[in-house]
């Protein structure tokens, strides 16, 4: 239906192409939904199944399904000149897989031959192991307040090595307090960081996820900061399991009522 309903110069003919052009795109979401969650017990009686809540004597605008409230997925995909997202709607079955990282730049190997370790052949064996606890990431969206959640979350630990972040006064954090709309733009742990170096006193610098080192007056490209280990795996038996496969591939996605 998805294919049927997106138009094709090559498989279409351009009246069927600009027929599609002309039904509403709203109309579509409406049909992909039903699509995705239909069952062949309804017997084509999908309208009972749907519904909207009624406010104020009137239907409302988020979509339920048996009661219940739908979730669509959004992937952003970069950014406009004013900076605001470039977001484009997934198939309403997507499900994103979760992102495994298996090594980081920087690891340390030997080769050794297989007597010397109690292994047959004659083929020598290379290990290779990172040089760290924990993988070294380069958060670029993180500028953008309270988009990269995990980063943020990662800025709100006691035990951090951060490269290219510009040390701030810790009067500064005043200062971004102050500008309560830009502030509440933070998730809730860089809010903490920001709101627990306000109760230390103008003594020391901190660093905000917002504020990459100025490089000739303009913020660096290549902020660093050690990853969370909890998405690192060490061999492949550690990687999480679905329908009997492991997981392996990633999206950066998010989601959002219909």
């Amino acid at each position: 239906m998805i294919k049927l309903l997106t138009p094709d110069e090559h498989d279409y003919t351009p009246e069927y192409n600009t027929w599609l052009d002309s039904v509403p795109q709203y109309l579509k979401e409406l049909v992909f939904v039903v699509k995705r969650y239909y069952k062949p017990n309804w017997n084509g009686n999908w309208r009972d199944h749907f519904s909207v809540d009624i406010i104020n004597g009137k239907p409302a605008n988020e979509l339920k399904c048996d009661n219940r409230k739908l979730v669509t997925t959004y992937l952003r995909v970069g950014f406009e000149a004013d900076g605001s997202w470039r977001t484009f709607g997934l198939r309403k079955d997507y499900n994103p897989a979760m992102k495994i990282q298996m090594e980081d730049d920087i690891t340390a190997s030997v080769v050794v031959p297989p007597a010397t370790i109690g292994f047959p052949g004659d083929n020598s064996l290379k290990f290779v192991t990172n040089a760290g606890d924990e993988t070294f990431q380069r958060p670029d969206d993180a500028i953008h307040r309270g988009y990269d959640k995990v980063t943020e979350a990662d800025f709100s630990r006691h035990d951090n090595f951060f490269s290219n972040y510009e040390p701030l006064p810790s009067k500064v954090s005043y200062d971004i307090y102050e500008d309560a709309i830009g502030f509440h733009q933070f998730t809730e742990p860089m809010q903490s960081l920001i709101q627990s170096v306000m109760a230390n006193g103008n003594t020391g610098y901190f660093v905000c996820t917002a504020n990459p080192r100025l490089v000739d007056g303009q913020p660096s490209k290549n902020p660093r900061l050690p990853a969370n280990a909890s998405g690192f795996a060490q061999s492949p038996r550690d990687l999480p399991r679905r329908n009997g496969h492991a997981a392996v591939s990633a999206a950066a996605a998010g989601t959002a009522g219909v």
